[in-house]
């Protein structure tokens, strides 16, 4: 006899064909060896892809690049993103932030470069003065206060910079470049 590999039933030995499920008996087994050979295990599911993943470091973003000043001249480098902030042509502004709310807009606007309320700048924070290559800056009793190289100032009293004075309105920190 001859067990179907498909079905299991047992068929005459030399039939070319299963009786029961007309499968090709072609390699088909014995009965007598049928019960010698281990049944394969049960089916198993197929796995599940196998998703590994590594972890790497972010991105690194270089600061977008700084805009050009045009001619030579005192301006401020704001610490950080490396913009420039240009002061020829100023004779006297003030530096701060603008507040849409309150209708004010700086002369010098810090808050796109990241001056706003949560850096500690305040609307009317210091007065700049330019008097050719001389600048002077004048804390404006701005609630957190004007520093120059890590030192208060006193509110109302000019400050003649130098080149590379760090200039410090709240937590936003420029440089100070004489040309």
């Amino acid at each position: 006899m001859t067990v179907c590999a498909s079905c299991g039933v047992e068929n005459i030995d030399g039939s070319a064909f299963c009786e029961e499920c007309g499968t090709a008996l072609v390699g088909g087994v014995p009965a007598e060896a049928q019960a010698a050979i281990p049944s394969p295990p049960p089916a198993q599911a197929a796995p599940e892809e196998l998703v590994v993943e590594i972890p790497c470091a972010p991105p690194v973003i270089p600061p977008p690049a700084a805009p050009a000043v045009t001619g030579s001249g005192p301006h401020f480098v704001v610490v950080g993103s490396g913009a420039q902030i240009p002061l020829s042509g100023l004779s006297q502004a003030i530096i701060g932030r603008s507040d849409p709310a309150s209708n004010w807009v700086a002369p010098v606007d810090l808050a796109p470069h990241g001056g706003g309320p949560d850096q500690g700048v305040s609307r009317r924070h210091m007065e700049i003065a330019v008097q050719g290559q001389q600048v002077t800056v004048t804390d404006l009793n701005s609630l957190n206060k004007t520093t120059v190289n890590g030192q208060y100032l006193e509110a109302n009293a000019p400050r003649v910079l130098a080149d590379g004075d760090e200039v410090g309105l709240g937590k936003m920190k420029l440089v100070f470049r004489s040309s």
